[in-house]
C-alpha cells in the first residue's frame, strides 16, 4: 500500500517541461482513454460511460483522501474528477468522432 501511495505521490509532484503536473496529463488522457474503452464495450452508450468513468474517478480520489487531508490540499479531488471527465468530454467535441461515438 505504501509503495502504490509513494507511486502517487511521485507522479503528482512531476512536472512536464518544468511548467505542466504530470497528475493533470494523465487525468485527462486516462479519463479519455478510459471512457473510449467503456463507449466501445457498452456498445456505444455516451451516458453509461460517463456514470461509471465518474465513480471510477471518484473512486481513485477516495484512495487518495489520505494524502490529500494530510497535505491540506483540500480542492485536488474536485480538481482531479474534473480533469479526468474533461479528457471523455473532449472526445465527444472533436469534429467526426462525435457522430463515431453516438
Amino acid at each position: 500500500m505504501n509503495l502504490l501511495r509513494d507511486f502517487f505521490g511521485a507522479i503528482a509532484t512531476t512536472k512536464i517541461w518544468g511548467i505542466i503536473p504530470l497528475d493533470i496529463v494523465l487525468h485527462f488522457v486516462l479519463g479519455a482513454l478510459i471512457f473510449w474503452a467503456l463507449n466501445k464495450i457498452l456498445k456505444k452508450s455516451i451516458l453509461i460511460s460517463m456514470l461509471i468513468l465518474f465513480f471510477i474517478a471518484i473512486s481513485k480520489e477516495a484512495f487518495d483522501l489520505g494524502v490529500v487531508m494530510r497535505n491540506q490540499f483540500y480542492f485536488e479531488p474536485f480538481k482531479d474528477i474534473l480533469i479526468t471527465m474533461a479528457g471523455a468530454i473532449l472526445l465527444l467535441k472533436l469534429p467526426g468522432l462525435s457522430k463515431r461515438l453516438s
